[in-house]
This record gives C-alpha cells, structure tokens and sequence, in this order.
C-alpha cells in the first residue's frame, strides 16, 4: 500500500470458494464450489474525517468469470 496525504493506493490478491450465489441481470447464479483467485488494484480517497470519497478498484473481470465457470476461459 502506498498513501499520500487524503490518499492511497494498494494491491491485493483475493482468494475464496464461490459457495453462495451471485446475483445478476439474468437471475441468481449458485455457487459451485470453484476457487477464486485474482489480483486487485485499487485507489481510495479520504476526507479529514477519514471517511471514503473516492474508491476505484480494477481487476482482470474476465479472468474472474472464468474461475466461476461462468465463462469459458482461452483456448
């Protein structure tokens, strides 16, 4: 993590078991027991109180589906 003043930039690797479900435009899709595992970056603003103004994350989103099994992954 790095942080300047109100601001702070981090990357994390996120690792889980997709085990509930997952809401989307479609309807709900369970969980199937597939782990996860990606990296994230992100980058937060905070006013004098501490509080979250400004947060934007970005990860490999197609990656992410693939894990799922939502998705088929490259050939």
């Amino acid at each position: 993590m790095l942080e300047d003043g109100n601001r702070a930039a981090f990357e994390a690797t996120v690792v889980g078991t997709f085990t509930g479900s997952m809401p989307t435009p479609n309807g709900q899709v369970p969980g199937n027991g597939s782990r996860i595992r990606f990296v994230e970056a992100g980058f937060l603003e905070v006013d004098s109180q501490g509080l979250i103004v400004d947060d934007r994350s970005y990860a490999n989103m197609a990656d992410f589906m693939t894990q799922m099994g939502l998705t088929a992954g490259p050939d």
